[in-house]
């Protein structure tokens, strides 16, 4: 996968927590042109030059959100509407390019939401990603990059405990005693 730059990864998770015109600008400066059919508050999807798809799914930023981490830390996320609406957009781009390819990335909430559609796409690339009871040492695909910061407590888990074909980097960071900034996407500037 060619898009593991960290301007355009920090940009692209950037874009998925903006309103779509904000999130349009941003990915213009990546030549990518945002689908506003296609893109809401819980993900946006890009088109490059080429026809293929970018998705990019948000993290937890909705009082809904918190009870998808909540149904992901008992195994039940399949249940939510934020799983099943992934799985959704995901065959609804297929159907309506199906020649084109789909890379999917997410923070957090939104990174396992990433790996959730991953035997459907092309190319996962998840940040600081979010890990429930179903989880543990659970085996990743080859088509995956997992990203994470050294000192993330909600990472921390799935980065020891799964295995697989796909691919981890941990980014060496200072936020050791700021919790919250170590969980950050902003993080990614030290890729």
């Amino acid at each position: 996968m060619n898009q593991l730059n960290s301007n355009y990864l920090h940009d692209l998770i950037d874009s998925s927590y903006k309103r779509n015109k904000e999130a349009e600008t941003i990915g213009k400066t990546h030549g990518l042109i945002l689908n506003h059919d296609l893109s809401n508050s819980e993900n946006k999807v890009f088109v490059d030059n080429d026809n293929n798809n970018h998705v990019v799914f948000t993290g937890s930023r909705k009082v809904g959100d918190w009870l998808t981490n909540g149904s992901l830390a008992l195994g039940l996320e399949e249940y939510t509407p934020r799983f099943k609406n992934s799985s959704k957009l995901i065959d609804n781009i297929k159907k309506a390019n199906p020649k084109s390819k789909i890379n999917v990335y997410g923070d957090s909430l939104g990174g396992r939401i990433a790996e959730h559609v991953g035997d459907k796409v092309d190319n996962v690339i998840t940040n600081n990603k979010a890990v429930g009871k179903n989880d543990l040492f659970k085996n990743i695909n080859s088509n995956q990059i997992d990203i994470r910061s050294g000192s993330d407590p909600i990472s921390f888990v799935g980065a020891y405990t799964q295995k697989g074909k796909g691919r981890k980097i941990t980014i060496k960071n200072t936020n050791y005693l700021n919790p919250l900034m170590a969980h950050s996407y902003k993080n990614l500037k030290y890729l």
